[in-house]
C-alpha cells in the first residue's frame, strides 16, 4: 500500500461532490495540501441517469445547488455553470422564468462540476470493505485485491434500487426498476410493447414513467399504474412545510428532539417526499384518463388504486400478472399479459449497511453525532463521517439535494477547521 490518505471518500454523488466544492472554496486549500481520494463504483459520474425522462423537471429550486446556500459567490453555483456556457445560455434560462430546471440540465450541471475534480476520483472502484487496523490506527478501504489506508473516512454511498422479494424472485429482463427506465433495454421494451405495460408504485417516479409511456404508446395499448393506496397522494410543498422539513438549519432541532417525538414528526412529513406526486402532474394524468374515456369509451391507460400484484409468471417473451384488490374482497382477481413491468418501489441503503457491518462486525450499530460523525468509530485520531444516510436523526431533508451545500461546509470545517475570509470580500474602499 502507498502512503496513507488523509481522507478517503466512498461514493461520488451530489453529497461528496458538494463536499469537494466546499474544500475547493476553503481557505486552507485541503485539496492542494492533503491526500484526498474519492472512490466511485461507476465508470463515470452519473446521477439518476435512468430517470432523465424528456420533459421532467427538478422538484427543488436551482438556488439549492451544490454551493449557493453555503456561498453564493462560489464558482460552482448553477448560475455560474450557465454563465460559463455563454451569455446566450444564461439569458435563455432566465427567459423561461422558472426556478426548477429540467432534470437533464441539472444532471449536466452536476457533470460539469464533477469534471473539475476528476484527478481526485478513482472510478470503477466499488468499495465493499472497510475495517480498522489497530496496529497503525488507520482505516483500510478496498475492492477486490486493492486496498488503501486512510486516516479519515466519509461515506456517501447514497441509495440503491430496492426491488421487493416478489419481483426479485422472478428472473426476467422484463422486470425493470425505475432507475433504469431510460436505458436502451427499457426503451426498446417500451417501443415494442404489444400486450401492455404495468407500472408499480404511487410516487413521483411511477407517475413520470406512466406519463412517458402514455405519450409513447398507441392509445389502445394497455397501460396501468397500480398501487395499494386508494388514490395517488399529492406532495405537500407549502412554504411552512418546506421550511420545517427542508431548511438545513432545522437539522439541529430535529436531531435534539426525543427519539419518539422526532420519529412521529418525521412520519407526519412523509407527504413531502415519499410515495407522493406533484399535484400538477396528477391533474395532467387525470385529464388524460378522462380524454381517453371520452374518445374511446374506456380507459386503456389506467390509474389503479387499491391494487396489489399477487403473482408473476415468466412466459419468456411476456409476463402474466395477477392483480387483486386489497379492500374489495368481492372483486375477482384480474389476470394480465404484459411486455414489461416497471418497478418504482424506491431505494434502500444496502451499500452503507454492508460497509457498517464490515466496520462493526459484532452487529454494533453506528452512533451518529449531530455533525455526522460516527461517535463509536474505533480510531483514536481519525474520524468516520456519513452523509445522505441519517434522515431519521437529522430530518427528511438530509438525504436530499437541498441540504448538500450546507452539510458539506460543516464537514469541511470539522475536518480542516474554519475557512478564513477570502478575496471575494468587498473591496476596502466600499462602505
Amino acid at each position: 500500500m502507498t502512503e496513507p490518505l488523509d481522507l478517503a471518500i466512498i461514493g461520488f454523488g451530489p453529497a461528496s461532490l458538494s463536499f469537494l466544492i466546499a474544500l475547493h472554496d476553503h481557505s486552507e486549500e485541503p485539496l492542494k495540501n492533503k491526500k484526498i481520494r474519492v472512490f466511485e463504483k461507476l465508470p463515470t459520474f452519473s446521477w439518476h441517469e435512468g430517470m432523465l425522462i424528456p420533459g421532467s423537471n427538478m422538484q427543488i429550486s436551482f438556488v439549492k445547488d451544490l454551493a449557493t446556500p453555503r456561498d453564493p459567490t462560489s464558482y460552482f453555483t448553477f448560475l455560474n455553470y450557465l454563465h460559463s456556457h455563454g451569455q446566450e445560455r444564461l439569458s435563455g434560462f432566465l427567459n423561461m422564468s422558472t426556478l426548477e430546471p429540467s432534470r437533464y440540465e441539472y444532471h449536466d450541471y452536476l457533470c460539469w462540476a464533477a469534471s473539475h475534480f476528476s484527478k481526485f476520483v478513482e472510478y470503477n472502484a466499488n468499495i465493499n470493505k472497510l475495517h480498522y487496523d489497530a496496529a497503525t490506527d488507520l482505516y483500510i478501504v478496498g475492492h477486490g485485491d486493492t486496498q488503501w489506508q486512510a486516516k479519515n473516512i466519509i461515506i456517501t454511498t447514497g441509495c440503491q434500487p430496492y426491488i421487493p422479494p416478489l419481483y426479485k424472485s422472478v428472473d426476467s429482463p422484463l422486470i425493470v426498476h425505475s432507475s433504469k427506465f431510460m436505458s436502451d433495454h427499457s426503451q426498446k421494451l417500451l417501443r415494442n410493447s404489444k400486450h401492455g405495460i404495468l407500472v408499480v408504485g404511487c410516487g413521483q417516479s411511477a407517475a413520470e414513467i406512466w406519463k412517458h409511456c402514455h405519450y409513447s404508446l398507441d392509445p389502445k395499448t394497455p397501460l396501468a399504474m397500480c398501487f395499494r393506496n386508494l388514490a395517488p397522494v399529492p406532495s405537500d410543498s407549502s412554504p411552512f412545510v418546506n421550511s420545517l422539513y427542508f431548511d438545513s438549519h432545522n437539522s439541529h432541532w430535529w436531531y435534539n428532539l426525543p427519539t419518539e417525538a422526532r420519529l412521529k414528526g418525521l412520519s407526519v412529513g412523509r407527504t413531502t417526499n415519499y410515495s407522493v406526486v406533484k399535484e400538477s402532474l396528477l391533474e395532467e394524468m387525470f385529464k388524460e384518463c378522462y380524454l381517453q374515456k371520452l374518445r374511446y369509451g374506456q380507459e386503456f391507460h389506467q390509474i389503479m388504486g387499491d391494487t396489489d400484484i399477487q403473482s408473476i409468471k415468466n412466459e419468456g417473451d411476456h409476463l402474466v400478472v395477477q392483480l387483486t384488490s386489497q379492500m374489495d374482497k368481492s372483486k375477482k382477481p384480474e389476470t394480465r399479459k404484459i411486455d414489461v413491468l416497471y418497478v418504482a418501489t424506491g431505494y434502500d441503503h444496502e451499500s452503507f449497511d454492508v460497509l457498517m457491518s464490515s466496520l462493526f462486525p459484532n452487529s454494533q450499530g453506528a452512533q451518529i453525532s449531530e455533525e455526522y460523525c460516527v461517535l463509536n468509530a474505533p480510531s483514536k485520531q481519525g474520524k468516520v463521517y456519513v452523509a445522505g444516510i441519517t434522515s431519521n436523526q437529522h430530518g427528511i431533508g438530509e438525504t436530499l439535494l437541498s441540504w448538500a451545500a450546507i452539510r458539506a461546509g460543516g464537514l469541511a470545517k470539522e475536518l480542516f477547521g474554519p475557512s478564513k475570509p477570502t478575496a471575494r470580500v468587498p473591496a476596502s474602499y466600499l462602505n
